[in-house]
């Protein structure tokens, strides 16, 4: 409609879609014009008050809309200006719980290297699209006969593409990492039906779903170590657009080869390797707790002090520009110092957690706090973690659970709260962020920038403050529908969602006919800078389309940051566990003590809608030992 049109006093009904029972009805605010992103009458109001769960949908009747002024997209849609009917949503305690399901069951689809099983992937069951990943050569041994070949099979599409690129990985497991590391019990729950979840396949693991999958990841990272064990990573293992042979990224120019002088060739990348220096330690500090993953956490911590010694050898040339068998890779040198800052603060996390000699990294914390690199972070130009801020990380790592903290970083990130104080006054559709700010992958950037905040408030508070809160609802609702074009930008989630993505997988070597793609599989979003043809607005920039990468590629990146952000938002809004309250009906009475016993007992069709208020040995599991305790405490009320 146009934006001169508004329902200013028109009454909104929230209505049980299963008995058509209005249930809830209020008058609509005043309509506000968004000029530069929608360009909208937009009227904002909410019924948080209606908790009672169920299927319902909102109806504004009498609108006196004329329907003259309907524009295209609203007529394709066959919009009834007399009555507005929005689409039907769910009110529940678990409503999230399948999204993130899906969101995070993405990594299996998106693995490399193994069959994707018909058990565990339905009609999206496909072959090893690339078995000759196991023997991949150096892009500059590409013409050498005698040459050596390595395994870099194993992990994670990067996105549409097929490529494996260490930085954007490594980044994508930080986030998985830390979304897991702050909200276990969230992931607890979590039935992501993989291999290694599933108790009669031999790759089982007893370990959180989302671990195992971070894992395949990580093996495979390790991979692209170079063969010495010195601690050095290449920047990529990509495929060539000629012949569509997958290489190891490692030369100066395209054209260098083996024969080339050797300042071309065997390169490694500084930033690559800065940023395994940073997720490895992080992996240490997240499995070191879990038995069957122990030796590993071990192998990661090794590696990453390796990564550390040879980014720090000042013998080893910074080589800012690859360019080798698919595209020239560059940095700025700013982008190592922030990687590095971030692996410095997160190496010292990992030793003083295992009860080691830590200096060294804060010391080099200390003496680079005045760093341009370091500061930029709380630059008006930086809007968070993911945009020209990565030396954030290293102060949160540093910071966080640190009870006697170096007084000089401590006043260091104090400059924090002016950079908080500039994001929050930005209000883009609900979103800290600026207008400026919708370029290729902006939904990731939105994800990434509330969850700065989240994490600042966390070392700079000790708790999230409720502005931040709100600011987490904000994105992510904008994620699911809230946002301009009422869309949801996650696959199979919602009634106007994702149905189109980018992605060589399901487009081309997997394609199904009709054309389809998995649920869980998050979306770029809208962008202004590669398609203002689009839109006049930057908020509807965006087209659902497979073959559009610039707003519709996948990415593993942006699935990690909206996993992220999703399992924040479910604990933020989680209710409160009552001790031994099983069946969750907000008491603990004998009802729980009989449930838990049918549990055990084996009873069919008996379930446990709050196992853990159940653990009172607290050991992660139920047993007898649990109910005769449960037994006691209930005698004992």
């Amino acid at each position: 409609m146009k934006y001169k049109v508004t329902l200013n006093g028109k009454t909104y009904e929230v209505v049980n879609a299963e008995t058509d029972e209005v249930v809830y009805s209020d008058t609509l605010p005043d309509a506000v014009y968004e000029e530069k992103f929608s360009g909208e009458m937009v009227h904002t109001f909410n019924f948080d008050a209606l908790t009672t769960p169920g299927s319902y949908y909102i109806r504004i009747s009498d609108t006196g809309l004329d329907p003259s002024a309907m524009s295209p997209y609203d007529k394709a849609n066959g919009l009834e200006t007399d009555t507005l009917i929005s689409a039907s949503f769910e009110i529940s305690n678990d409503v999230y719980d399948n999204l993130l399901n899906d969101l995070t069951k993405y990594y299996y689809y998106q693995r490399q290297g193994v069959e994707i099983e018909e058990e565990y992937a339905g009609i999206f069951a496909r072959e090893n699209l690339h078995p000759d990943d196991v023997k991949v050569k150096k892009w500059s041994d590409r013409d050498n006969p005698d040459a050596e070949t390595f395994d870099v099979s194993g992990g994670w599409y990067d996105a549409g593409d097929y490529g494996k690129y260490v930085t954007p990985a490594a980044n994508s497991v930080s986030d998985l990492l830390f979304a897991y590391e702050l909200n276990p019990e969230i992931f607890a729950e979590l039935e992501m039906n993989i291999p290694e979840t599933d108790p009669v396949h031999p790759n089982y693991i007893d370990a959180p779903g989302i671990l195992a999958e971070v894992k395949y990841e990580l093996d495979m990272l390790l991979k692209l170590e170079h063969s010495s064990k010195d601690g050095s990573f290449y920047t990529a293992a990509n495929y060539n657009d000629d012949d569509n042979t997958i290489y190891i990224e490692d030369t100066l120019y395209k054209t260098s080869n083996h024969e080339s002088d050797a300042s071309e060739r065997d390169l490694r990348c500084h930033l690559a390797t800065a940023d395994m220096a940073a997720v490895l330690a992080h992996a240490y500090i997240v499995y070191r707790d879990i038995p069957v993953y122990a030796d590993f956490a071990e192998q990661c911590l090794e590696t990453s002090l390796r990564a550390w010694d040879w980014i720090n050898d000042p013998s080893n040339t910074l080589n800012t520009s690859i360019g080798a068998a698919n595209r020239t890779y560059t940095f700025k040198e700013t982008n190592f110092e922030q990687s590095r800052f971030q692996a410095a603060g997160t190496i010292y996390r990992a030793l003083s957690l295992k009860g080691e000699d830590a200096s060294e990294y804060e010391n080099y914390l200390i003496d680079n706090l005045d760093a341009e690199s370091v500061n930029s972070f709380f630059a008006a130009s930086c809007i968070g973690y993911g945009h020209a801020g990565r030396a954030f990380l290293g102060f949160f790592q540093y910071l966080y659970g640190n009870d006697a903290p170096s007084a000089d970083i401590t006043e260091s990130f104090a400059q924090y709260d002016t950079w908080r104080k500039r994001m929050l006054k930005y209000d883009t559709w609900g979103l800290e962020l600026p207008n400026w700010a919708f370029w290729w992958g902006s939904n990731k950037q939105a994800a990434q920038t509330i969850m700065t905040l989240m994490l600042g408030d966390l070392v700079t508070y000790r708790e999230v403050q409720e502005d931040v809160k709100n600011g987490i609802e904000n994105h992510f609702h904008y994620m699911l529908g809230i946002n301009p074009i009422s869309f949801s930008y996650v696959s199979g989630h919602g009634e106007n969602s994702v149905e189109n993505i980018f992605s060589a997988i399901y487009t081309k070597d997997a394609r199904l006919e009709p054309y389809q793609c998995p649920a869980g599989y998050f979306t770029e979003g809208a962008n202004d800078s590669n398609n203002p043809h689009l839109s006049k607005f930057t908020g509807k920039c965006y087209i659902d389309s497979d073959g559009e990468w610039t707003t519709n590629e996948n990415t593993i990146y942006g699935n990690a940051a909206m996993i992220f952000l999703t399992s924040t938002m479910m604990a933020q809004n989680a209710p409160e566990s009552v001790r031994g309250d099983v069946n969750a009906d907000g008491d603990f009475t004998a009802a729980d003590l009989v449930a838990l016993q049918k549990w055990l007992l084996c009873v069919p069709d008996v379930n446990l809608a709050d196992w853990k208020a159940g653990d009172f040995c607290e050991n992660d599991r139920l047993d007898a030992f649990d109910l005769s305790m449960m037994r006691k405490e209930l005698l004992s009320k």
